[in-house]
């Protein structure tokens, strides 16, 4: 479908990744709602426009370490991110990841833990430990956001700062735009605190998309590049089960797929995106 006959998204601020994925002195070429876009570096600014005729983006900014555009008329200001200057903490972008699966898809898979015994093994779980206890799950009316709290599992190395012994995490999920979710976790450095996980999808096509992923975590030395490191493994391993998918775009409607009772958060994720029309890389 032409991506403009979806409003919820045509009309929204879509992420195009860190501004430093854009070479110093040559254009970065990509893709959004099947539409042609080149980046460009200026100054501090970034610069985008539409490949086949040159015409700007109007709407353009660079805010919580993302360049953002608009294809549309914004019809709500760019989602509110935390804040990545507090001290202690250690801020990384760990890379993009292309995957051939529509962005809705992403952001669901994302969103499930039942998966992690199965293909994060060691990682983000491990067999016996395979059930998802019970946790809530609510509608935000004042942000119009899904939170789900009091999300537990055992995990025997749920970061690269943690020890080998397993840990029982904690995990608190926010869905804050069709295309981007976030998660807080147990830190492995201090328990009493949260590292915090952003993904954002761009969607390329209604079939395929780009992963951008934001980190923050809570600061132990050198932890940097084996924090990147390692959400790059658990991307890896995400990205054959993603594009297996048949078919690549998220089904809404309640006769083409069945979730099962593990996958709340998914069931609650398709009736907010059918209540907002959402339909671009969406079937109905």
């Amino acid at each position: 479908m032409n991506a403009q006959d979806d409003a919820a998204l045509w009309n929204d601020w879509q992420t195009l990744g860190p501004p430093d994925r854009i070479p110093a002195t040559a254009p970065l070429h990509t893709q959004l709602f099947d539409r042609a876009l080149t980046l460009r570096r200026v100054g501090d600014a970034v610069s985008v426009t539409f490949a086949d005729s040159g015409q700007a983006v109007p709407h353009v900014q660079v805010r919580h370490g993302w360049v953002w555009v608009c294809l549309g008329t914004p019809a709500r200001d760019i989602v509110e991110l935390p804040r990545w200057d507090q001290p202690g903490r250690v801020f990384t972008h760990p890379g993009s990841f292309g995957v051939h699966a529509s962005a809705l898809r992403c952001v669901e898979n994302f969103l499930d833990m039942g998966h992690f015994p199965f293909v994060h093994t060691d990682y983000l779980g491990k067999e016996p430990h395979t059930e998802v206890p019970p946790y809530k799950l609510h509608h935000e009316d004042a942000t119009d956001q899904i939170v789900a709290t009091d999300c537990k599992f055992w995990q025997p190395q749920g970061s690269p700062t943690a020890g080998g012994e397993g840990l029982d995490t904690q995990y608190e999920y926010r869905v804050v735009h069709p295309h981007i979710a976030m998660l807080k976790k147990t830190s492995s450095v201090d328990t009493r605190e949260f590292d915090i996980i952003v993904l954002g999808l761009q969607p390329v096509s209604e079939t395929s998309s780009i992963g951008h992923t934001l980190l923050c975590y809570v600061d132990a030395p050198g932890s940097e590049e084996p924090i990147s490191r390692f959400q790059q493994i658990i991307f890896g391993q995400d990205r054959p089960i993603l594009q297996s998918h048949n078919p690549k775009r998220l089904p809404l409607a309640w006769n083409l797929e069945f979730p099962v009772k593990i996958d709340a958060m998914s069931v609650a994720y398709r009736r907010w995106l059918r209540a907002k029309h959402v339909r671009y890389g969406a079937i109905v």
